[in-house]
């Protein structure tokens, strides 16, 4: 988990020097934040590529949905970063909070696209 691990457990486990780490990333929150916005990222990525090529808006909601669920089965590790992400920076807005008002009006268009 988040408390228990520094960043030289996660450059052994990378094969890399610690140092190596600190070239990229100021410390193991920030090595954190990272991974979980680039998990989240593929998702809207992975969700958006499908998601884009149905005209019918119903379709499209039910295309996205499936493929948001697919992604988290094929990628559970990233249900266990949104939730550490969570428990652990309470105080801040998370990858997922702040991503999930990025992709709003996108949503909200479909939506309104259904109701017309």
């Amino acid at each position: 988990g988040y408390p228990g691990t520094d960043m030289q457990a996660i450059a052994d486990a990378a094969g890399v020097a610690k140092g190596t780490l600190y070239l990229y990333f100021a410390g193991k929150e920030e090595l954190f934040l990272a991974a979980a916005d680039h998990g989240f990222t593929r998702m809207r990525e992975g969700v958006a590529a499908e998601a884009d090529l149905e005209p019918d808006p119903l379709r499209r909601i039910r295309v996205a949905v499936r493929a948001y669920l697919r992604h988290f089965r094929d990628h559970p590790e990233q249900v266990e970063l949104m939730l550490q992400e969570r428990a652990e920076f309470r105080s801040c807005k998370t990858t997922y909070f702040l991503r999930r008002e990025a992709g709003r009006d996108k949503w909200q268009a479909v939506s309104r696209d259904l109701i017309a």
